[in-house]
């Protein structure tokens, strides 16, 4: 899982605020990052498995793993509320009421990271 590193650190020069977060929540972030890549590599393999003629099959299970990373990982700011109308208010331009600029722009950075752990992984797992 060395392929993550440089997004996560990409990923903490950018959108990291300082105060609240520290040099071991990117450690934290780095061991899940392993434990993440290895539950991902148990899947991948047995997807191989039952149907290795259908790449298809096996680039699904690398992107279903890089969605859920890629939401999983976003950080709400304060700013957003729960309102009236939706569970969770943070723009106000429709129809993503549930997120803003900002939090759109950590998902793609998120799906970066995804991309570098999943699909590393897998390319290594196809190698082997």
């Amino acid at each position: 899982t060395w392929s993550i590193f440089p997004f996560t650190a990409f990923h903490y020069l950018v959108f990291t605020d300082y105060d609240y977060t520290t040099f071991a929540q990117w450690e934290w972030d780095l061991v899940a990052s392993s434990v993440q890549g290895a539950c991902f590599a148990v899947i991948y393999r047995y997807a191989m498995r039952q149907d290795l003629a259908d790449k298809w099959v096996q680039r699904k299970v690398v992107l279903a793993s890089v969605l859920l990373r890629s939401f999983v990982r976003v950080t709400v700011p304060f700013e957003c509320a729960a309102g009236d109308d939706y569970p969770l208010y943070c723009a106000d331009s429709a129809p993503l009421f549930v997120v803003n600029g900002g939090m759109m722009a950590e998902i793609a950075v998120n799906f970066a990271e995804g991309m570098a752990l999943f699909g590393v992984t897998a390319i290594a797992m196809n190698w082997l």
